[in-house]
């Protein structure tokens, strides 16, 4: 009888430790942010106020910030010249600022909106935009007066001279230009294989650059809709992988030549790529030199 109770003991130890340990790996497989597991329905994705409830507190970690009259500015003065990863998640109001030279924001179930009509996010330096695995990220300006910046923007006030931006990452987002243009940057450069649906106005484009290129073996998706222009580059457009689709616009892929001193080249150069057009008044424009498909 004390053999058969002590062996009894010795399977109720095992189960519970097999239950304990079955526990712990499913949180090791998981993620230790909470913001990461959006609850899932059936709202539209496009309906960016029914999907703001589901968004927790906004955390960001990887390095120093500060907080002040809603605007976050990323980096101490220490920091300026270090490569950095910002992880910014949850919900804010207001615009979060950049300052360090080459710094990656990934945005991880983020939801950043300013209602003034300034860009969500401001890079004043070259600034790395990646949307994090199997995350929903939502980024919206709106509110305001009718502005030249973009939702998110890479400009350096002090030298009036816009900065690189490069867009990558494996997740999706919502770009909302309520007001001002979706991307705004010198040079924009898609890369990854996340999904960026970006929805303009009529005063403005999608993507406003100076050079447009996704390279070759990119997988990334770009829908813009809902814009005066798709992508609109004062310079080139370089498509050689990828998929863009535009709809509702009245040019798809413009190179501007306002700003020439005569001697700019300008092309549109589309390798490899799959592009879709509806109802698009004018798929492509280049008011000099060429377009290559």
């Amino acid at each position: 009888m004390k053999k058969s109770i002590i062996w009894t003991a010795c399977l109720i130890f095992m189960a519970a430790l097999t239950i304990s340990c079955n526990h712990n790996s499913s949180n090791d497989n998981g993620s230790n942010n909470s913001n990461n597991n959006l609850p899932n329905d059936n709202t539209d994705p496009f309906d960016y106020e029914s999907q703001k409830t589901k968004y927790g507190e906004l955390t960001i970690t990887g390095g120093s910030y500060k907080n002040e009259d809603g605007i976050i500015t990323l980096g101490a003065p220490d920091e300026e010249n270090l490569e950095m990863e910002f992880v910014i998640s949850g919900y804010f109001n207001g615009q979060i600022i950049n300052t360090t030279k080459n710094a990656k924001l990934t945005l991880n179930n983020a939801f950043i909106e300013n209602t003034s009509g300034n860009p969500a996010i401001l890079g004043q330096q070259k600034t790395l935009i990646s949307l994090a695995k199997d995350t929903t990220n939502y980024l919206i300006t709106k509110g305001g007066e009718s502005s030249k910046n973009g939702v998110i923007t890479c400009y350096d006030s002090v030298a009036d001279k816009s900065k690189n931006m490069e867009l990558g990452g494996s997740g999706t987002a919502y770009i909302f230009a309520e007001t001002g243009h979706g991307i705004k940057a010198d040079d924009a450069e898609f890369k990854g294989s996340g999904t960026y649906n970006i929805i303009g106005n009529s005063d403005s484009s999608a993507v406003n650059c100076n050079t447009f290129t996704i390279k070759a073996d990119k997988s990334v998706v770009l829908n813009l809709k809902d814009a005066k222009n798709g992508i609109k580059a004062d310079k080139n457009i370089t498509i050689a992988s990828g998929t863009v689709n535009i709809s509702n616009a009245t040019t798809g892929l413009k190179t501007d030549t306002l700003k020439d001193d005569g001697q700019d080249i300008h092309f549109i150069t589309v390798t490899g790529a799959t592009i879709t057009y509806d109802n698009v008044e004018t798929p492509y424009k280049t008011e000099k030199d060429k377009y290559t498909e």
